[in-house]
């Protein structure tokens, strides 16, 4: 089965499969940041309201109903361009009780996600370590951190929507 395969990190790209999903014109729209927002957001989504702010910026005096809208036609752009760059039809994205998500039957897979897996994975080691010896170290290199430094240094890239 094909997978679909985004990466997130250092510059956006899409596979299904071996083949490049081509957006043509959208990798600098809001279409492409909706899409990097929702997969780097995973299974649990983000909230509407968040997405809205982050896509069109807060502004008090912007009106609810018309951004509500502009999103709404955002979501709808997306679907038709990722039909159109031939993956399986569906709907994409999905949004329920005021949380959007991308939704799709094809396995997705991002690095952003998996960069997650393997800092919560070095983290729960670094604890059983530190439980034990007072922090992780790595003999062929000499570095040494604890836990403390193992958020620190993560912090700042996972942010706090992976913890």
């Amino acid at each position: 089965m094909k997978v679909l395969k985004a990466q997130l990190l250092g510059g956006f790209s899409m596979y299904y499969g071996d083949r490049p999903v081509l957006l043509n014109k959208m990798e600098s729209s809001k279409a492409a940041r909706l899409l990097q927002i929702l997969l780097t957001a995973g299974p649990d989504g983000i909230a509407k309201n968040e997405l809205i702010d982050n896509l069109y910026g807060w502004d008090e005096s912007s009106d609810a109903v018309n951004r509500k809208r502009s999103l709404n036609n955002v979501i709808y752009r997306l679907k038709a361009v990722l039909s159109a760059a031939g993956l399986p039809g569906e709907s994409f994205v999905e949004t329920r009780d005021g949380v959007c998500r991308f939704t799709s039957q094809i396995p997705t897979e991002t690095d952003a996600a998996r960069f997650a897996e393997l800092v919560n994975r070095a983290e729960t080691e670094a604890a059983a370590q530190e439980s034990s010896f007072g922090g992780v170290s790595f003999p062929q290199t000499g570095i040494h951190f604890s836990s403390v430094s193992m958020k620190r240094l993560t912090a700042p890239i996972l942010g706090s929507s992976f913890r």
